[in-house]
């Protein structure tokens, strides 16, 4: 009977010495592999800032929609009666909800269109030209302060999104696409 020998043993006849796996590379080795930083360029940073502005500037538009007596004429146009208080108090309560859930998701894919995130920029696109079409959707029935508030902020949605495919905003995002 034989013994079963070591199969990296270099004596054993058409056996190869086992070599054993290389080391994983350091990390900032791997820093070195995925690239040089790409920095941000001002129309990125431009249409950060408009983001946050024109979420500001929502927030005001909530606030103005929930205190004014706006909700309560609504309502009775939807409903072709007067609503009661507690039909208003849930109209009310349920844009606010909305209005700051929304204002939410733009500060955080402002945030995230910032750090490079491609997707981010194009939910901002989609979101913003949502926003923009619904606004000026609403113009007709808005009042003077109202009617200003969205006006500027049609026109700052559109800056924003225009600022984020400048040659140089592409460059920027299409670099984060390498190196992820």
């Amino acid at each position: 009977m034989t013994t079963p020998s070591d199969p990296g043993e270099p004596g054993q006849p058409g056996q190869q010495p086992y070599e054993p796996m290389p080391a994983a590379p350091a990390v900032n080795e791997q820093q070195e592999l995925a690239g040089p930083a790409v920095a941000r360029p001002k129309p990125v940073d431009n249409s950060f800032v408009l983001w946050l502005i024109g979420a500001g500037l929502y927030l005001v538009f909530v606030i103005l929609g929930t205190a004014t007596g706006s909700t309560r004429e609504g309502l009775e146009r939807s409903f072709g009666r007067p609503p009661t208080d507690a039909e208003v108090n849930t109209a009310k309560i349920f844009g606010l909800v909305i209005g700051l859930a929304m204002i939410g998701l733009f500060v955080l894919f402002a945030f995230m269109m910032r750090a490079g995130r491609n997707w981010a920029r194009i939910t901002l696109t989609v979101l913003g030209g949502i926003s923009i079409v619904l606004n000026l959707f609403g113009i007709r029935s808005a009042g003077a302060l109202n009617l200003i508030i969205t006006l500027v902020l049609v026109v700052l949605v559109a800056a924003a999104i225009y600022l984020m495919y400048r040659p140089e905003s592409n460059n920027y995002f299409s670099a984060g696409r390498v190196r992820q």
